[in-house]
């Protein structure tokens, strides 16, 4: 279930890239300090977003985002590019339960393999009118992919970054022999162009500028060993506002790591992020 925080009432134009080279960073030193409570991580995550309701979803909102994987080499390599559309929202009756469906006009471009590209798929994405059956509604990826994007899920599948904030934010520190190192918050603030500052983001659309939150912190999973006994660390970064839209509250999912190549380990880092946004009706 998801917490109540995280529940409540449940750039420029914002272009969001990875650099070219990846900031040095030890993920094998053991000296992590101490860890810090999932209840601070669930804070500090739910204060930046300010709450997720789909009550506040509106028709023809949209979230364009796209995704790349960065290696310390500095190559880049894009992975995927996603749209969605708020096509329409309607009451349906699932089992006997009410749910609100909201029918999303769901478009992919897949750089990997051009074959699973394609363009206005419908997809269906229901929530229900209880906190209890909205938190099941969601459906939470499982926890133990938490470390990976997940871009080679079902094609017809958005990627959905509110999903994985609220896996991380809520349940990843939470798991048994997992800890969590390094909480780092940073408040600031962006600039919206004039094309995304809706007026009921920004008052003046002109000199539109909002508020944003990047939370950072290292997980450390017992549960998963390296080829050394030394447990997984992973390098976890968001970016978000509570100022926009649904989907594009989490403007960027970041999960850093090390990963095998040839006869040596590299950092790399799967970064997916929102490029373009609207309000809808």
């Amino acid at each position: 279930m998801i917490s109540k925080k995280l529940i409540i009432a449940l750039t420029a134009v914002v272009l969001l890239t990875q650099t070219s080279c990846l900031k040095k960073q030890n993920l094998e030193d053991s000296n992590l300090g101490p860890a810090v409570s999932a209840d601070s991580v669930e804070e500090s995550m739910a204060v930046g977003i300010g709450g997720l309701d789909p009550g506040d979803i509106n028709r023809n909102e949209s979230s364009n985002v796209s995704a790349a994987t960065t290696y310390e080499d500095s190559q880049s390599v894009k992975l995927f590019s996603q749209s969605i559309i708020v096509n329409s929202i309607n009451n349906v009756v699932v089992s006997g339960a009410t749910l609100t469906r909201f029918a999303l006009d769901y478009s992919k471009v897949d750089y990997l393999n051009g074959n699973q590209s394609f363009n206005n798929f419908i997809y269906n994405l229901d929530f229900g009118h209880s906190n209890d059956v909205a938190a099941e509604s969601i459906g939470l990826q499982n926890v133990n992919q938490r470390s990976e994007l997940t871009v080679k899920a079902a094609d017809k599948v958005p990627f959905f970054m509110y999903r994985a904030f609220i896996v991380m934010a809520a349940f990843a520190c939470r798991e048994d022999k997992v800890t969590c190192h390094n909480l780092t918050v940073k408040d600031s603030q962006m600039a919206l162009s004039p094309d995304l500052a809706d007026p009921r983001i920004c008052a003046d659309t002109l000199r539109c500028k909002i508020p944003v939150r990047q939370v950072e912190y290292d997980l450390v999973d017992n549960n998963e060993l390296q080829s050394d006994g030394q447990p997984t660390r992973t390098h976890y970064t968001f970016l978000m506002s509570s100022s926009l839209p649904f989907f594009s509250k989490v403007l960027q999912y970041c999960v850093r790591g090390l990963v095998q190549m040839e006869n040596r380990k590299v950092l790399a880092e799967d970064c997916i992020s929102v490029n373009g946004f609207s309000v809808g009706e």
